[in-house]
């Protein structure tokens, strides 16, 4: 049995301060600082949201091992391994037929909800819902009823919510409030399913996926209706038609006047870009562009997006004292040629300008 300083036995002897310290001599700080400098776990859908890599498993894989050593690093470890939880499919967990994914989905969540002994550790909660259709509708209620027992759940991540998903969800969820979630990622989200947001009332973070036909000013302000109170707007789509992008950014100006972060991709037109000011607490402005294909024409140049980001942000975040403005901040992130709705996938390159 290794000896250590844990050990009343071994601490009194002469010979102790010769022995090498292991990690139980460190303290809970250290040790979760430690953990800190490994890559975080990063399923597919959420990868498209924050414009990253996906699959790196290596935090993932060095918690599960460090908390399966012993009783103390066990109390340390757990909580930091289980505040991510995923039903996701990964590289690691591939399946063949629809049934078999949404039976893995409902599968991982049962088991969630009956490990009560971890509910107070999920902070962060990624779950694809791609299959469930008419059939195979069981793993949307093992989710409802795990949002149920989470009580300091904080982001939620769900993809694969076209169609059926996103209306039995709205059904399912309209009598019920998870008032602990304050960020929500969400695929697909059109006005037929915009009640799913009337879940979850303190979300103060938004994100929206796969919104292939862009954003428009009727979903603006449904959401709006029911979550005036957004400070961050993520993957905010435009369609390339500048009335209507206008109208979308005009509806944002006007209804989110708290915003505070947004992000901006699609088929970007700079005139656009000048409907989203003044909005007076913004301060950061973030602008995915898209390298053009080859057989693409007339399409803005990055020197033109960022001259227009500048102008906006220079009207915008004045809601400060003269004594105190806050600092602006605009980012450019740029990902490689892709089909012109394709803007997910790994950041290639960010620029950042203060302003």
């Amino acid at each position: 049995m290794p000896i250590n300083s844990n050990c009343p036995t071994h601490t009194a002897l002469p010979y102790y301060h010769h022995l090498m310290p292991s990690l139980l001599d460190l303290p809970n700080e250290l040790l979760c600082e430690i953990t800190d400098y490994f890559p975080v776990f990063v399923a597919v859908p959420e990868a498209d949201f924050l414009g990253i890599t996906a699959n790196e498993y290596d935090r993932e894989d060095v918690l599960r091992a460090l908390s399966r050593t012993c009783v103390r690093l066990r109390s340390v470890f757990l909580p930091l391994l289980w505040a991510r939880v995923h039903a996701v499919f990964t590289q690691r967990r591939q399946r063949r037929k629809p049934r078999t994914r949404e039976k893995a989905v409902e599968t991982r969540l049962a088991a969630l909800r009956r490990a009560t002994d971890l509910h107070d550790y999920v902070r962060y909660l990624a779950v694809t819902m791609d299959e469930c259709t008419p059939d195979n509708w069981h793993g949307m209620v093992e989710l409802i009823r795990v949002l149920s027992v989470l009580p300091n759940l904080r982001r939620v991540v769900l993809s694969g919510m076209a169609q059926y998903a996103g209306s039995l969800l709205a059904s399912s969820v309209a009598e019920k409030h998870f008032t602990s979630v304050t960020e929500l990622y969400i695929s697909h989200l059109s006005t037929n399913h915009v009640a799913i947001l009337s879940a979850f009332p303190n979300v103060r973070e938004l994100g929206v996926k796969d919104n292939n036909n862009g954003m428009n000013a009727v979903l603006v302000k449904a959401i709006a209706d029911i979550l005036p109170g957004l400070t961050v707007m993520k993957n905010v789509m435009l369609s390339g038609a500048s009335a209507a992008d206008v109208a979308t950014l005009s509806a944002i100006r006007e209804s989110f006047r708290s915003l505070q972060k947004i992000t901006i991709k699609g088929r970007i037109v700079p005139e656009t870009l000048h409907a989203l000011a003044p909005l007076p607490a913004l301060r950061e402005l973030t602008i995915r562009y898209r390298t053009p294909q080859s057989w693409e024409k007339d399409v803005p140049t990055p020197e033109a997006l960022t001259a227009a980001g500048r102008e906006v942000l220079s009207r915008c975040g004045r809601g400060g004292t003269t004594h105190a403005q806050p600092e602006r901040v605009l980012r450019m992130e740029y990902v490689g040629p892709r089909s012109w709705w394709d803007h997910g996938g790994p950041v290639d390159r960010v620029e950042v300008f203060v302003l």
